[in-house]
């Protein structure tokens, strides 16, 4: 029962504007991941272009490295070589983001 009433009393009391409060929910919950894997993934479509958007997937960004999904080696070659300009280019689409690098790697694109 102490260690109850201690949590308690260590919380901030202050009221807190609603916004921090959805966004901190949002982010418990993984909503807000869910809506920027989906921004991630349709900004890799509309960069990469056909054919090679048929052929890779956008998977996570996670410390600054963008994973990417590839059906097969020479896709990733490709990619490979475009890799500083798709960079540049996702890093003007979302400058708020910190986009260092891209990771390929070769797998099943669902």
């Amino acid at each position: 029962m102490a260690r109850k009433h201690q949590q308690r009393s260590t919380r901030s009391q202050d009221p807190r504007h609603i916004s921090e409060v959805v966004a901190e929910i949002l982010a418990r919950s993984g909503v807000g991941e869910t809506q920027s894997a989906r921004e991630l993934q349709a900004a890799w479509r509309e960069i990469v272009g056909p054919p090679l958007n048929e052929l890779s997937r956008a998977v996570k960004l996670s410390r600054g490295k963008l994973e990417v999904v590839v059906s097969h080696s020479a896709a990733v070659q490709e990619l490979t070589f475009r890799k500083h300009e798709i960079l540049r280019q996702l890093r003007e689409r979302w400058p708020q983001k910190i986009i260092r690098d891209i990771r390929f790697r070769v797998g099943p694109v669902e």
